[in-house]
């Protein structure tokens, strides 16, 4: 290029930093102007994604990450992560402060209505339990695992040179949280039927007017050497409380094969529990309502 073209096309892009600040193309400016890591490489929508994602994964600042999703949701209603930035605010509350009754729900239950056929209202169907969660990992290996451990092994303030605003990769599900253990290790699904379960998942009543007659509910379950369950965390609930309550009192019950157990430790590498030397897993239960009360 000329001297004269560069010096114009200059011109343009940090007019674009002055008239749309608030644009999600004033990354793509900052980066063709070589200003990226200088102050002015702040401010925008992305910025204070990578910030909160900081803040959560590598520090486990939670207040801090979700000032600054708050931001995103307050000053850039028009940004393409502005919808990312919302649905978290509602998976941190519901991670860090649930308040234990309808609250968190029923903001799900409104970002569904408010959002209807985008990416963020299919995770709160999941996280209600109305709907798999598409494509969950079954070991380390698999992609949303991947990514996942590729943005831990990151050191506060490194990324990858070559990332755009167009890049996804350091984008984190909610979701796959569930697939990190309490040591902070990446965990695998336990794709294995129990081979005895001494309490029986009875549907309630209760829950029989519920819209859905399908319930995936997601559990972390810590296996001793025998496959017996012996901890649990509930971690992906229905959101009807009687119905989760029966799933952990039957899941609580469940022994696994443990050759079945010993294969998948083996097959992935997996680390015993620094308390008990059991293996942690992610096991999907599934509810089914009965067909006379559908």
């Amino acid at each position: 290029r000329q001297e004269g073209d560069t010096t114009a096309a200059d011109s343009l892009l940090r007019s674009v930093l002055v008239r749309f600040p608030h644009s999600d193309y004033v990354v793509d400016a900052i980066e063709a102007l070589g200003l990226k890591g200088t102050p002015a490489d702040t401010g925008y929508a992305l910025y204070h994604i990578r910030r909160a994602e900081d803040f959560l994964l590598d520090e486990g600042n939670v207040d801090s990450a979700r000032m600054h999703y708050r931001i995103v949701v307050d000053r850039f209603p028009d940004s393409k992560y502005y919808l990312q930035a919302r649905f978290n605010l509602i998976w941190l509350q519901q991670q860090y402060d649930n308040p234990g009754d309808s609250t968190v729900i029923f903001a799900y239950q409104t970002f569904i209505d408010s959002f209807p056929d985008t990416p963020e209202a299919e995770l709160a169907q999941a996280i209600l339990g109305r709907k798999r969660p598409p494509g969950r990992p079954t070991g380390p290996a698999d992609t949303a695992s991947t990514r996942f451990a590729e943005v831990e092994d990151q050191l506060p303030g490194q990324r990858n040179e070559q990332e755009t605003v167009e890049d996804t990769s350091r984008y984190i599900d909610p979701l796959v949280a569930l697939y990190r253990g309490p040591n902070g290790q990446t965990l695998t699904k336990l794709d294995v039927k129990p081979r005895e379960v001494d309490r029986v998942f009875e549907f309630p009543v209760e829950a029989a007017g519920l819209p859905d007659d399908q319930f995936y509910l997601y559990f972390q379950i810590l296996l001793d050497f025998t496959g017996r369950v012996v901890d649990y965390v509930l971690k992906v609930p229905s959101g009807n409380e009687e119905l989760d309550r029966r799933a952990k009192e039957t899941v609580e019950t469940m022994t696994f094969d443990p050759l079945a157990v010993n294969k998948l430790v083996t097959q992935y590498n997996l680390q015993p529990d620094e308390k008990t030397g059991g293996y942690w897993f992610v096991y999907e239960f599934l509810v089914e309502k009965p067909e006379h009360l559908r």
